[in-house]
Parts: C-alpha cells; sequence; structure tokens
C-alpha cells in the first residue's frame, strides 16, 4: 500500500470519521490554489469550497500486456468569486498566474486531521469555462509525453543507435553455433583509408567491426582491422563513429551446402553440416569380392557439396582452406587410402588417410578463381585386392575463405557498387551502462528503469526496485534502436517480456508490481469481510475463456540484420488446462515475439502460464470501512474465510467511496 500515510491510516480506524477532498493547483511560481467542495482551514491552510463535482480517480493494470493505466480526472468546479474576480479570471490562459500544464495534486482529508492523505498527482491540461462552472481537464504524471529514442543524429540526419546489453563479438569469424551476438551499426561514410559506422554514446571497447553474409547467415569480423577505431571526431555531433578498412576484409568459417537430391551413398550426411563433431556421415562397406573385382576403395566420391555466395569476390591472391574431419576404421588388412577433393577443371593433391580407428583432421588448400562453386570429396585406395570390411565416418567438411572488396581488379566502378550495397555493419560492443549507477545494464528490469532515467528524466528510485532487483536477476536482455522508438512503447515492451509493471503512484512516486508464483499471509495488505467493510454483495465472476494461455511459442532473439526473424524458439504448452477445457490442437495457440529477452524466456512463458494458464476468480466490491480507503492497484487482498489472494487491478474512488476489482493470482 503505497498510498500509505501512518497518521492518516490510523486516524482512519477511528469511529465517525468523514473524508473530503482537497485540490491543489500550482502556478508557475510555486504557490497553490487550494480548493474543496466547501470552506474550511486544516492546519496552515485555507481550503475554498468551489468544488461542484470531483468525478471519480481510476487507476488499473493490464496483467495480459503488463500495462498500467491512470485515467484523466474531470473536476467541475463554481465559478464564484475569488478575490473579487470570477474563479475563471484566475485559471484562464491569460490570467498573470498560469496554472495550465503545472502539478496538481488531490489529497483525502479526514475530520480532526491536520495532514491529508496524496491519492492523485497529475497536471492542469485544459480549462472550460462559462458564467456558472469552470472544468478542469487533470492528466495523470507521464514525463515520457512525445519522446523517443535514441535523439543524436548527425549533421545529415543519421540517428546513432541506442543499445543495451552483453554482446559478444568474435575474432575467429561467426556461423550461427558459436554464440557471438551482435548489433547494428548503420554505415556513415566511406573514405579511402576507413569505412566508418556510427554508434552508441557510451562505447569504451571497440567491439570490432563484423559484416554479415547473408548466404551463411553469419556476422564475422573485418580480419585486418582487429582494433576498430572510435571516433569522437567533432564531425558527428555528439555521437561515436568505429572505423575499419574500406576492403572489409574477413575469414569467412561456414560448412558446406549439400545440394537437394544430391547422390549419396553415406548414411546421414546432414551430419557433416550440422556444426558438430560428434555427429558423423557414414559408410560401412564389406569389400570381400571373391571374382577378384576391385573393392569401394578405387576412385569413390563420397559427397558433393557446394561454396555458398559471398558478399564480395575472393581475396585474389589467398586461397581458401578445406577441413575434412574423419575415422577410418578396417579389418582383415590395411591398404593405403587417400583422400582428395576434386571440381571441374581441377582437384587438390590426394593425401594419406590413417585408418587406425581415431578421428583425424585432413586440411587442403584450393587455389582457383573464381573460387569453385560445388566440390566433391573422393576417397581413394591403391591396393584393389584388399579384402576385408571398411567403415568411414565423415565428422564434418569446414571450409573458410577471406572475401573482401577488391580495389586490384582494374575496375574501380565494382568496388563503387559493392559498397552501396553494404548500408549497415554490426558490432560486439557492449550496449549502454546503467545511468543511474555504474556498471553496464545487462538485465531486463535494468534496461526499464535506464529507459526512465536516460530519456524520461525520472531520477528517483521506484518503489519495489530493490525486491524486483533480485526476482528479475539473469533475465538478460539485448536490445537496439537505429531508428526513433516510441519511449513510451519500448517501456511497455520491457515491462511485458520482463514481467513486470510500472505504475505511477498517487504520490508521484513509480511503483513496480508483479505478480509472484506464491503468495503467503505477509503479502496481503488487507483483509475484507465481506458482511462488515463492503456495501453491498460481493460479486464474483471468472476470467473470459478467450483469455485462456495454454500454449506459446515463443521466438526470441531479434536477428541483427534481418528484423522480422528471430534466431531462437521456445514452446510451452499447459497440456492439463488444454484437456480440461476441451481445447484442440490448433486452438488457443499464443504466437510471441521478444525483442528485448535473451534468457529465462522458459520463466517469462511461466510467468503468463501462472496467470492466463486456467480460469481464474475475479471480484468486484465498494469498501466502506475508512481504513481500507488506502488500498490501491497492485495490492493483495484476501477475503476473510476464504485462502484465495486476490491482487487489485482496477480502483475507482470519489469523496468516501473506493470500488476495487481484484483478480485471483494464487
Amino acid at each position: 500500500m503505497s498510498l500509505s500515510n501512518a497518521p492518516w491510516q490510523e486516524f482512519a480506524r477511528s469511529a465517525n470519521v468523514q473524508e473530503t477532498w482537497s485540490l491543489w493547483l500550482f502556478d508557475g511560481g510555486g504557490s497553490a490554489i487550494r480548493l474543496s467542495d466547501r470552506d474550511f482551514k486544516q492546519g496552515a491552510y485555507a481550503y475554498h469550497g468551489f468544488v461542484k463535482d470531483w468525478g471519480s480517480i481510476r487507476r488499473s493494470i493490464d496483467l495480459a500486456k503488463s500495462t498500467a493505466k491512470v485515467a484523466n480526472v474531470s473536476v467541475t468546479l463554481h465559478n464564484g468569486l475569488y478575490h473579487g474576480l470570477p474563479l475563471s479570471d484566475e485559471l484562464r490562459p491569460g490570467a498573470t498566474r498560469k496554472y495550465i500544464n503545472r502539478e496538481v495534486r488531490v489529497f483525502s482529508m479526514l475530520n480532526g486531521l491536520t495532514t491529508g492523505m496524496r491519492i492523485y498527482t497529475g497536471r492542469l491540461r485544459n480549462v472550460e469555462w462559462d458564467d456558472d462552472t469552470v472544468t478542469l481537464d487533470i492528466e495523470p504524471q507521464s514525463p515520457w509525453d512525445f519522446l523517443s529514442l535514441p535523439t543524436l543524429k548527425t549533421a545529415s540526419g543519421q540517428y546513432f543507435p541506442a543499445v543495451y546489453g552483453d554482446f559478444t563479438p568474435t575474432a575467429t569469424g561467426y556461423t550461427r553455433g558459436n554464440g557471438a551476438h551482435v548489433w547494428p551499426a548503420p554505415v556513415f561514410d566511406w573514405g579511402s583509408t576507413a569505412v566508418r559506422a556510427l554508434v552508441h554514446q557510451e562505447i569504451t571497447a571497440d567491439g570490432e567491426l563484423h559484416v554479415y553474409e547473408q548466404d551463411t547467415d553469419g556476422f564475422t569480423p573485418v580480419v585486418d582491422d582487429s582494433d576498430a577505431v572510435i571516433d569522437t571526431s567533432d564531425t558527428y555531433g555528439d555521437g561515436n563513429a568505429m572505423s575499419c578498412a574500406p576492403t572489409l576484409l574477413h575469414r569467412v568459417y561456414f560448412q558446406p551446402k549439400i545440394p537437394p537430391n544430391t547422390l549419396t551413398s553415406l548414411a546421414d550426411p546432414e551430419n557433416v553440416s550440422d556444426y558438430s563433431d560428434s555427429t558423423y556421415a557414414s559408410e560401412y562397406v564389406n569389400t570381400t569380392d571373391d571374382s577378384g573385382i576391385p573393392g569401394i576403395y578405387y576412385g569413390y566420391s563420397y559427397l558433393y557439396f557446394s561454396v555458398p555466395n559471398l558478399t564480395f569476390e575472393n581475396y585474389s591472391d589467398r586461397d581458401f582452406t578445406v577441413t575434412v574431419k574423419y575415422r577410418g576404421d578396417i579389418t582383415s588388412e590395411s591398404p593405403v587410402a587417400e583422400m582428395r577433393i576434386k571440381w571441374d577443371g581441377g582437384d587438390t593433391a590426394a593425401q594419406g588417410m590413417t585408418l587406425d580407428g581415431v578421428q583425424r583432421t585432413l586440411t587442403f588448400t584450393i587455389s582457383e578463381s573464381p573460387v569453385p562453386t560445388n566440390l566433391r570429396l573422393y576417397v581413394l585406395g591403391n591396393d584393389a585386392s584388399v579384402a576385408g570390411e571398411f567403415a568411414l565416418k565423415l565428422y564434418s567438411v569446414k571450409l573458410y575463405l577471406d572475401p573482401r572488396i577488391n580495389t586490384e581488379t582494374g575496375d574501380p566502378q565494382a568496388a563503387v557498387q559493392a559498397r552501396a550495397g553494404i548500408k549497415t555493419l554490426y558490432s560486439g560492443a557492449d550496449g549502454l551502462t546503467r545511468n543511474w549507477t555504474t556498471g553496464p545494464v545487462t538485465e531486463i528490469h535494468e534496461l526499464h528503469r535506464d529507459l526512465l532515467h536516460r530519456w524520461a528524466g525520472y531520477t528517483t528510485e521506484p518503489t519495489g526496485w530493490t525486491d524486483l532487483d533480485t526476482a528479475r536477476s539473469g533475465w538478460l536482455c539485448r536490445w537496439w534502436a537505429h531508428k526513433p522508438v516510441e519511449l513510451e512503447k519500448a517501456l511497455e515492451q520491457a515491462q511485458y517480456e520482463g514481467c513486470f509493471i510500472f505504475m505511477w503512484g498517487p504520490t508521484g512516486v513509480g511503483r513496480y508490481i508483479w505478480v509472484k508464483s506464491s503468495y503467503s499471509s505477509g503479502d496481503v495488505a488487507a483483509t475484507i469481510d465481506p458482511d462488515a467493510d463492503v456495501r453491498g454483495p460481493v460479486k464474483y465472476s471468472h476470467t473470459p475463456f478467450d483469455e485462456l494461455l495454454t500454449k506459446q511459442v515463443i521466438s526470441y532473439e531479434r536477428h541483427p540484420a534481418d528484423e522480422g526473424r528471430y534466431l531462437s524458439t521456445h514452446t510451452q504448452t499447459n497440456s492439463t488446462a488444454r484437456t480440461n477445457w476441451n481445447i484442440q490442437t490448433a486452438e488457443n495457440v499464443a504466437q510471441v515475439e521478444l525483442d528485448m529477452l535473451v534468457a529465462e524466456v522458459d520463466t517469462h512463458a511461466e510467468y503468463y502460464e501462472n496467470i492466463f494458464g486456467d480460469l481464474k476468480t475475479i471480484i468486484q466490491l465498494e469498501v466502506v470501512r475508512p481504513a481500507l480507503l488506502v488500498l490501491e492497484v497492485g495490492d493483495i487482498i484476501q477475503l476473510s474465510g476464504s485462502a484465495a489472494y486476490y491482487m487489485v487491478t482496477d480502483e475507482r474512488r470519489s469523496p468516501g467511496k473506493l470500488s476495487l476489482t481484484a483478480r485471483e493470482v494464487g
């Protein structure tokens, strides 16, 4: 109960307590008009009875979207005389004191108590009046209005990206399997000695600029510039750039592609391309032949594979390399066996194979320009009379090349065209640091708080932060924006993915709310007696059937080069609920895309399943006991005689009246 005001709450337990509201309108000079529905003086302040209708204050949270809403408040005033003039003359835009877009506070005042409890904080957005009335439109606190990120731009209008998270560059070339994580850095310009890409303003380590190879779906660093330069020249305004050699020479490691419908006698040929040295393609043949016909060794083609198309042509004075990991077993006799790689118009020298049942590696160097697109791996034997059983296991075939933008071909236009196709490079440097303290932002709730602190200017520690920091430990994030994103949408995305809600409290302090996996008596803000504390009956219903969440297919780890694609998936299914409610196979399947969260995705799924994986009870009630007026959205309540825990999801208050909607959470 962050509304809690100890003297107010204690006094509210007394008998014959009456509640009165007061409205404070602040002007630009720090003074305030204090209004109520009657004239009175309490403590050091006098209150003018101009209020005709308070309207109501409403707050609510949406557990499905992890969002919060505080509604506007409309207050109607009598347009009576204030210091000899109509009240509208004091509040209208042309008046001496300026109230529009200034702070507004609403307090709950109890008779006999000199201090009130603040129940709403907002700002005056609009004033309407006639001879009889003045209507005030007050909106809730929202410092992110009309804000977006990133904000820093170059003189030509390109944005420096905003980047959050723990990223991982690679020094040896990247294919999907080796764990590198990078973010897009927009190319700013090309020079004769360097290409420059825009990076975030707190970058402190080079992270190495990477090139994306679409055909291998991999990111690999520029190898002849291992220490990318961080450029803070005034040319780029307040932002930073990184640079590397304009040839973008990079080493690409990849597995071969096995063309569709390729004929081979190998079992499981796809295993040579699965990034694993423990699985294999295999051949097992009995070579004994009574007729004396040669066995399988002589000139046998084991595998066809193709070389991917690369972004740039191969560096003309560098070879490319093929490594083959194999294991050969022979029984009965021990022939001499060899392996070679062929292509149309050429082949490599044969290399001897060791057939001792141990995993071995052979390396082939191919000097061919242009690079052959299709290769064939051969196993050869020089003794046709060998008899016995031969088992070959091919664990992997790996290649690497060194493509670049070639400026030595005598065709400068080709280099210009190649550069024109590169709009983005990629960096593995870590993202922004925590704006409210030290250290990098690595977790989803830290991202949210930094968005509030850095971009919205909200520097106060929100209520519940310490507990949230513990509860979301290990919920790693990676996120970037290189074009403007509405700050409010980014905040709500972090809330949904991080499974928490940020809400403005009545005193103007932010508050974090989330549903725990289980509750105990220590979590309960109030136990309500339906017979003594409630006006009228408690109304019961259940959550809508359409809200059931029994299967989630979650895509996460946003692809740095393809914003519409994700690198990983997770499926969460509540089989019990699907059976209980007769849900068919294709029904009630939520397709979820996470742009920020990259760890604890299964826990994210369990959080929403805990809330929406089954039908839950909803209660609606109007409390009348004054001590319960401190209840607010996010509080946990119980009904006397019931073991169920409910979270307040909607509150509507007017003087002396508080209506609540609460949802079963445990």
